[in-house]
């Protein structure tokens, strides 16, 4: 292919925009510091969101995790990244286990808008 110039489709396939960081809403201080400990299960939890690529386009993937067990305590799936994406999956975690006293994510907006706090 590179020797006769032939290149593939790129049909959409770019790598979506993650964290949006720049917005008006307060942010929550870390608490963890770096310590990515926990000593019991549900003390802490992880929150965060992926970009999963699929034949059809990609999905928006927001997943709350235990730090000690790293289970997935909650998940939420979705063609579009908003902010309820962030709240459906921390519901699902606090309708399956214990609320976590902690609960760590990054800057995004997903995760400092009102809704999620």
């Amino acid at each position: 292919m590179k020797d006769k110039g032939i290149r593939p489709p790129r049909e959409g396939r770019r790598l979506p925009r993650t964290t949006g960081s720049r917005h008006n809403f307060g942010i929550a201080p870390n608490l963890l510091r770096r310590t990515f400990k926990a000593s019991e299960p549900d003390r802490i939890w992880l929150a965060d969101i992926s970009h999963v690529p699929t034949d059809e386009g990609w999905l928006s993937l927001a997943a709350v995790r235990d730090m000690t067990t790293m289970e997935i305590v909650g998940w939420s799936m979705s063609e579009r990244l908003k902010g309820s994406l962030a709240v459906y999956a921390m519901r699902m975690a606090l309708r399956n286990r214990r609320p976590a006293p902690i609960c760590h994510s990054d800057r995004g907006i997903q995760y400092a808008s009102g809704d999620y706090r």
